[in-house]
């Protein structure tokens, strides 16, 4: 069930220059982790609850594939101890 994207959506996808119409106009989604994992195909124990970005072959009308922005990824740690994100975006295989 495609869930309308929050304020707080909003706020994260405008940092990175989408702007909430253009997001709207893109038909930007909210999803939880089942729906998620089932729009990436995956079925592991990760979350992935997110934002999913249809992708659409030019003069088509239906989503060809999508691709998930994550709101909790994984994390991998550095060489110096540090971690950072892995997987923050996700596609189908």
């Amino acid at each position: 069930m495609n869930k309308s994207l929050t304020a707080q959506d909003f706020a994260a996808l405008t940092k990175s220059y989408i702007s909430p119409e253009l997001a709207v106009q893109a038909g930007l989604f909210r999803v939880d982790s089942s729906e998620g994992a089932q729009l990436v195909g995956r079925n592991g124990g990760a979350n992935y609850a997110g934002i999913a970005f249809p992708y659409y072959w030019p003069g088509e009308t239906a989503p060809r594939n999508y691709r998930l922005r994550r709101d909790h990824p994984d994390f991998e740690q550095n060489s110096d101890g540090s971690l950072k994100e892995k997987a923050k975006c996700v596609s189908a295989n």
